[in-house]
């Protein structure tokens, strides 16, 4: 297992970990919840989803959004069997011990939560909607590279509220300006 100070550095210089951070929603939940309960969830996740020697769908088990735990899962690469090996050394092909399942959920899990709070507690401003890489979902991780994938130009301009063309087939060439023809 990996000392968290040196783990949490690393994982801030990664491009796709460092990304995650809780949104308006994950923070009203966690401050609904308590993070006694979140602890509870993230055990939880963590026992039935993680630990065990081969994990079911094991690299697509962890949602990228709708549990605050999961954007952590992601955040702190502790969301496959791969990522826990490769940022963790824990091996993978054996089952979780009581002491690496303490490790993954307290010391790391609960850690990030816990500055994720703090650090939007600190923000003056109010609270701005960060979105979660990689929405489509399909892999849990990085698939072993430190960068978020590529965006699609269709991606960018629905994020960023510009109008344009739609990139699938069957709205080619079909403006989104009402009004505008071909």
């Amino acid at each position: 297992m990996r000392d968290g100070e040196d783990l949490f550095a690393a994982l801030s210089r990664s491009r796709f970990r460092s990304r995650f951070h809780l949104d308006e929603g994950d923070f009203l939940y966690l401050q609904s919840k308590g993070m006694e309960t979140i602890r509870r969830h993230a055990r939880d996740f963590i026992t039935r989803k993680l630990a065990p020697a081969f994990p079911e769908n094991d690299g697509r088990q962890t949602p990228m959004r709708g549990h605050p735990v999961f954007k952590a899962q992601h955040a702190c690469a502790c969301c496959c069997r791969e990522c826990l090996a490769k940022w963790h050394h824990i091996p993978k092909g054996r089952e979780l011990s009581g002491d690496e399942l303490s490790y993954v959920v307290d010391g790391i899990l609960m850690e990030w939560l816990r500055k994720e709070m703090e650090r939007r507690s600190a923000e003056d401003a109010p609270a701005t909607h960060h979105a979660s890489p990689g929405a489509g979902g399909s892999a849990c991780c990085d698939g072993g590279r430190q960068d978020a994938p590529e965006e699609s130009s269709a991606s960018r301009a629905r994020r960023s509220g510009k109008k344009g063309k739609t990139p699938n087939a069957a709205g080619a060439g079909r403006s989104l300006l009402p009004g505008l023809k071909r």
